[in-house]
């Protein structure tokens, strides 16, 4: 089983191994072997049954997959762990009746079956379906076959442990939101309470106010703050790194002033955090189980793009994505081309609602920016001159001529654009709209997704494609438009996680940027440990699920 870092009583061990090594008995043994057998021969798919006709091991295992599913943000209530427990219980009455303990044992084989079933299902595919709560999420859910691992449980090929390791998501990121809530259950079940910060006027290094000292305990709880000046109301170089540190975890403006937006984030209670989280998890488990060895993936709240080779990343950069009106999507492709000094093809929806306005507006601009019209004829295009084009034709409701702009210094996709083909008419580009990487929101494009240093994330792939640098060099900086076809594709990912890990393991936590998270949120309360969190049960999760007396 991957390695999770929890906090657990020792008592929950034990009871489990108590619960599946004791064989129930009857009133005698022979009707116990005679029952075991009977129930054996309705079972000898059933992965839950020993030879001997005793729970098995991989009985204990589901029940402790079923504990564990809190750590994956789902609740172990929905997959009748009460129930389990309490026809184990009921199997140790001494005064049972052959036909009862049969009874009961087939009972207890459909419980297992059905719980068996609900949690692969959920922990290997996702409980709600990301295209139905999340718009413009293009990506469908993993799809398993749990009947064929539960007759692999059952054949003794594989371990019911074996089988959701083989099914849960494995990768870094989502290991590490696990441990975030762990800690985070932990301290809902502590009951103590986080330090709340008073609203109050902006405050900066060398002012002194009661809010500093709230604001230092705050921060010293979430070890944004070391402790290592002094508790009190002075406002020092210390407490002022540990604000910023604290602002750049939140992608707030890292001014290290203890502003508005930096004490709401303060204010954050641990159930907003625990449901940030188990949003997070959700949305991981909607991803593909292998997102390639090279990688490249594009998260939109965070504004940026990362690329690894293996586990090591080789580049990582801004980037500025669709705005709210123009939602970048969500969606898993291969890299397939680089392309020096591209063209643009305007869309349809540009031309008309932004490019045409223009040129009726100003005639002729379309010419003095570069831009060509084409017609087509036998699938292909040809240019067709403007001096050919009547004027009427550019009043029309939807223009009858394709636009393109040339390659050249003034094009809006820049020098250099990556291609990952897909039905949405999204990649990645340069842009000639730098001064939009220095703003903190970088919400502004049409859909695609724009590089910070496109040179260099175009230039690694070509690299690891086998290009030398002199050649790879040499093309990108054709000012002939020029494209280049991978031989091994690179796997790309344009995802949308609004709390993430970094590297060191530290919780990311991003603005909401297309307002996604609140319709998860809705569909999750049903189903999720967020049903659990919110109720009178919430502090208390972590003791029921790990004291359970059996």
């Amino acid at each position: 089983m991957k390695t999770i870092i929890v906090k657990r009583c020792a008592l929950a061990v034990l009871v489990a191994a108590v619960l599946f090594t004791t064989t129930p008995t009857l009133a005698n043994s022979a009707s116990a072997t005679d029952a075991r057998a009977d129930v054996m021969y309705e079972a000898t798919d059933s992965p839950w049954l020993d030879s001997r006709g005793s729970l098995s091991d991989n009985s204990r295992q589901l029940v402790n997959q079923i504990k564990d599913s809190l750590y994956h943000g789902l609740n172990p209530a929905n997959y009748r762990l009460d129930k389990i427990v309490e026809l184990h219980e009921r199997l140790n009455d001494k005064t049972l009746s052959l036909s009862e303990h049969r009874k009961i044992l087939v009972n207890l084989k459909s419980v297992l079956d059905d719980s068996f079933y609900k949690l692969a299902n959920h922990l290997g595919s996702s409980l709600v379906e990301g295209a139905d709560v999340q718009p413009s999420n293009f990506r469908h859910s993993p799809k398993i076959n749990a009947k064929s691992l539960y007759q692999s449980a059952s054949a003794g090929d594989m371990s019911i442990d074996e089988v959701f390791d083989s099914i849960a998501p494995s990768h870094t990121d989502y290991v590490q939101m696990q441990n975030a809530l762990s800690n985070l259950m932990h301290e809902l079940s502590v009951g103590v309470g986080r330090t709340a910060v008073p609203a109050t006027e902006t405050l900066k290094f060398g002012d002194e106010h009661e809010v500093v000292r709230a604001a230092k305990l705050r921060l010293l709880e979430t070890k944004d703050f070391d402790g290592s000046s002094s508790i009190d109301s002075r406002f020092d170089e210390v407490f002022r790194d540990a604000v910023v540190s604290f602002q750049a975890r939140h992608h707030i403006s890292p001014t290290g002033e203890l502003n508005k937006d930096t004490i709401e984030a303060m204010n954050r209670s641990v159930t907003d955090d625990i449901t940030s989280v188990v949003v997070s998890l959700e949305r991981w488990r909607w991803m593909p189980r292998n997102l390639g060895y090279q990688r490249v993936i594009a998260n939109i709240p965070d504004f940026r793009i990362r690329m690894h080779n293996g586990e090591q990343k080789i580049a990582d950069m801004p980037v500025v994505v669709g705005k709210n009106k123009h939602k970048t999507p969500m969606f898993s492709e291969t890299i397939k081309h680089v392309v020096a000094a591209p063209t643009w093809t305007v869309p349809a929806s540009i031309a008309n609602k932004e490019l045409v306005p223009l040129e009726r507006k100003n005639p002729g601009y379309l010419q003095n920016n570069n831009y060509e019209l084409l017609a087509w004829k036998g699938g292909k295009p040809y240019v067709v001159p403007f001096s050919r084009v009547p004027r009427s034709a550019f009043n029309q409701a939807h223009f009858p001529y394709t636009i393109r702009q040339k390659a050249g210094d003034d094009n809006a996709l820049g020098d250099v654009k990556i291609l990952m083909p897909n039905k949405y008419a999204i990649y990645f580009h340069d842009t000639q709209a730098k001064s939009l990487f220095e703003k903190e929101t970088r919400a502004f494009s049409h859909g695609c997704v724009r590089l910070g240093d496109p040179m260099r994330l175009a230039s690694l792939i070509m690299q690891l494609d086998g290009v030398s640098p002199e050649r790879t060099q040499s093309f990108l900086a054709s000012k002939k438009t020029k494209q280049y076809d991978l031989d091994q594709h690179i796997d790309s990912h344009i995802v949308y996680f609004t709390t993430f890990a970094d590297e060191d393991g530290n919780i990311q936590f991003r603005k909401d940027v297309y307002g996604y998270d609140t319709k998860i949120t809705k569909a999750l309360q049903k189903n999720s440990l967020l049903e659990v969190i919110n109720s009178d049960k919430g502090q208390t999760i972590l003791a029921d699920v790990d004291n359970i007396q059996l």
